[in-house]
């Protein structure tokens, strides 16, 4: 599939003059770069990129306040934020600068949206809109306490409390978006989901921001599961 991707991106950008489709594509935005590198903000609320060095990225994309944010679709982490600059086009740390919107006439978006319409059949995209795709666990150390965390692709999170198993874990709530998570906990709290594999809370003044490590579910020593 994502080689059909690679095919489509391109081709996406340049055709026109076929009249079909049904012009689905008119509430996407195609943005590109001056060496080629393209994405696509769909509609409904996915993201596709092709770097030019081959690399793809795809997930959901969330804007506001002139800021793009992206997560991963396969793991739910954050995997880009692009800011606007002075001359209007869009800078990421992640992606590079000089993503300019393009535009095109309702043919080209058309086919275009070839690719919107593809994401929607990846196995991530039911939930990751609003969940972690995938069981995800985390541990951090707070001075002689390991805290552990598991995040379900039901939108439920198991944390036990401090120094006990499993049994005593609370089922709470959290929702993702572009690889941010809010939890609503007995101690509720917000953490961004890194694409190294971190869950790195807000930093407090005068305290130290200590990040949650992802681990493997194997790994984890206090017997947390999903499926209760």
């Amino acid at each position: 599939m994502k080689t059909l991707l690679a095919a489509l991106v391109p081709a996406a950008m340049t055709l026109t003059g076929c009249l079909c489709g049904g012009w689905e594509g008119q509430d996407d935005q195609v943005l590109r770069t001056e060496n080629g590198d393209a994405m696509q903000l769909c509609s409904n609320g996915g993201y596709a990129v092709m770097m030019a060095n081959g690399t793809i990225l795809e997930g959901y994309a969330v804007a506001d306040s002139g800021l793009i944010t992206g997560s991963n679709g396969e793991t739910g982490a954050r995997a880009f934020v692009m800011t606007t600059q002075s001359d209007l086009s869009k800078a990421s740390t992640e992606l590079g600068a000089g993503w300019k919107v393009v535009t095109l006439d309702q043919v080209e978006l058309d086919h275009a949206h070839v690719q919107c319409a593809d994401l929607e059949t990846r196995a991530w995209w039911p939930n990751s809109g609003l969940y972690l795709p995938t069981e995800t666990a985390f541990t951090r150390t707070v001075g002689t306490t390991t805290e552990e965390i598991l995040f379900c692709a039901d939108g439920t999170a198991r944390i036990p409390m401090a120094g006990e198993t499993a049994v005593y874990a609370e089922t709470a709530y959290y929702h993702a978006s572009a690889g941010k998570i809010a939890v609503n906990a007995t101690r509720s709290f917000e953490a961004v989901y890194t694409a190294d594999g971190k869950l790195v809370p807000p930093a407090v003044a005068g305290q130290p921001t200590i990040a949650w490590n992802r681990i493997p579910l194997a790994q984890m020593t206090t017997g947390l599961r999903c499926s209760l």
